[in-house]
């Protein structure tokens, strides 16, 4: 009997972001890094493939990671949005 391979995604609290066309030294946004998703049959399994799969991980400074388990069909879920858009819209409504 085999164990069917879960869905993790990686991220991280460390890192810092910027918006697009920022010159700020300082970041603009507190958020987290997504490192990446990778599979296996439980969280750890799946962290082991990610850090063989991305040898590149080695040369960052990120150490803490956490992660999440996706829905089978996680990408079928996605939907994109558009913050001037929304922005827009509720203008437009005032």
């Amino acid at each position: 009997m085999s164990i069917p391979e879960r869905a993790f995604i990686f991220l991280t609290f460390e890192g810092y972001t910027y918006q697009p066309g920022s010159e700020s030294d300082m970041p603009d946004v507190e958020n987290v890094q997504m490192l990446g998703i990778a599979s296996g049959p439980h969280a750890s399994a799946a962290f082991g493939r990610l850090a063989e799969e991305n040898p590149w991980l080695r040369d960052t400074t990120f150490d803490e990671v956490y992660c999440y388990e996706l829905a089978r069909d996680f990408a079928a879920s996605r939907a994109e949005f558009s913050l001037d858009a929304a922005y827009q819209r509720q203008g437009a409504q005032t």
